[in-house]
């Protein structure tokens, strides 16, 4: 009998072990083994909230200040109308700490009397992390307008046109980082709403552990109870 006893307590044992062992490592192995993007800015989520902005002239130089977060900063995304020509546009990225220009294209946009979605992707900025750059978009054409939207969506951030600041509005607009695995990308995401000890991501990284050695604690009596009723 305690023989028998001592048999299933080493199978439960087993089994809580390996369920915690799973839990542990398949996210691991996820965060490791996912090459992804992470996003900011003010990407429109419908047209309603959103813009043309007022062209001053007959072309004009559009200025998007932002603030980087993370490493790796590598393309930025935008919407235009460019109804008249096909359009060679110059594209520019200047650090505004150091006022040198880090990234700079010349690119054509054909012309189309649609909303077009452009994605500008460039060599990583490796050293982009906390900087506030310049994105300067200036076409060589007229009938060429960009989509603003409200600030409110993206407030590190201040749109010019030809120098004057545009007031309640911005570009509608993303930009994007690339990074190896998802860790470093977790480390900047968890806690950056919260104060106080949830301010850390260390804290949550316990906490799932807590959450693991809980299951597994569960899982060892259900296993229990399970090969006693066999």
């Amino acid at each position: 009998m305690i023989l028998s006893q001592k048999k299933n307590k080493k199978i439960a044992w087993l089994i809580a072990i390996n369920l915690s062992t799973l839990l542990v490592l398949m996210p691991v192995i996820f965060l490791l083994t996912r090459h992804t993007y992470d996003a900011q800015g003010a990407n429109i989520k419908n047209f309603n909230t959103s813009e043309l902005l007022q062209n001053t002239k007959d072309i004009n130089l559009y200025e998007q200040t932002f603030y980087a977060r993370n490493p790796q900063l590598n393309s930025i995304l935008f919407y235009l109308k460019n109804e008249n020509y096909h359009n060679d546009v110059e594209l520019s990225i200047i650090d505004q700490d150091t006022q040198t220009i880090v990234r700079h294209e010349t690119v054509r946009i054909l012309s189309d009397d649609n909303m077009q979605i452009f994605i500008w992707d460039f060599e990583n900025i490796s050293q982009s992390q906390d900087k506030k750059y310049s994105f300067f978009i200036m076409p060589n054409k007229k009938g060429f307008s960009l989509l603003g939207t409200s600030s409110d969506l993206y407030e590190s951030g201040e749109l010019f046109i030809n120098s004057d600041k545009q007031q309640d509005l911005i570009l509608a607009f993303s930009f994007d980082y690339y990074s190896d695995n998802l860790f470093s990308i977790l480390n900047k995401r968890l806690g950056i709403y919260k104060t106080g000890l949830f301010a850390q991501a260390w804290s949550y990284y316990l906490l799932y552990l807590l959450c693991v050695i809980l299951i597994g604690y569960i899982s060892y009596h259900l296993s229990l109870v399970i090969i006693r009723d066999n």
